[in-house]
């Protein structure tokens, strides 16, 4: 598993989307009789179904959010697995996802714990990831050659970094 997800950040259950589906339904059918009651100049039934459209559209406005949320953390998250860094500007960290607003998607995700082992240095303005299981001062550095451009690189034992040269993946080194 990610070390930077949490389970708030797992994939929507399949019940999800076929329960936006009837909600969006039912909030369809009540605004076509929210119509039909305003054509009458029935204002109070008309305020009433106005309700009963809000009670429909809420479910389904938090569980897109949180299926959004879920995959924005998904794709933050692959992407700092594979970061050799434990020190990532904002404006580099945009450069790396191709997801519009990143910077802010990671402090909002961070904030509302969809993203964990991270937080963001407003003064530097960066993005901190913290070691995983290990204090800093046990890390162990190795050097490695990357296998496609040949150039030395400081990699983290036992984590994935990338190429400071080529940006290519370098795999973790046991």
């Amino acid at each position: 598993m990610n070390p930077y997800l949490t389970t708030k950040a797992a994939r929507a259950p399949r019940w999800y989307f076929p329960v936006i589906g009837v909600l969006g339904m039912l909030a369809a059918a009540t605004v076509s009789v929210i119509v039909d009651f305003i054509k009458q100049r029935d204002w109070g039934t008309a305020a009433a179904g106005a309700l009963l459209l809000a009670g429909f559209l809420w479910p389904v406005c938090r569980m897109v959010f949180h299926w959004l949320c879920g995959r924005k953390a998904r794709a933050l998250a692959h992407v700092l697995q594979f970061s050799a860094e434990a020190f990532l500007p904002l404006d580099q960290l945009q450069s790396r996802v191709s997801m519009r607003g990143a910077a802010k998607w990671a402090v909002r995700l961070i904030d509302r714990q969809y993203l964990q082992n991270a937080y963001v240095d407003k003064q530097r303005n960066a993005l901190v990831l913290t070691a995983v299981g290990a204090p800093v001062r046990q890390l162990e550095m190795i050097q490695v050659e990357c296998p496609h451009c040949g150039a030395a690189n400081q990699l983290v034992k036992g984590r994935p970094g990338r190429c400071s040269y080529c940006d290519s993946v370098l795999p973790a080194q046991k």
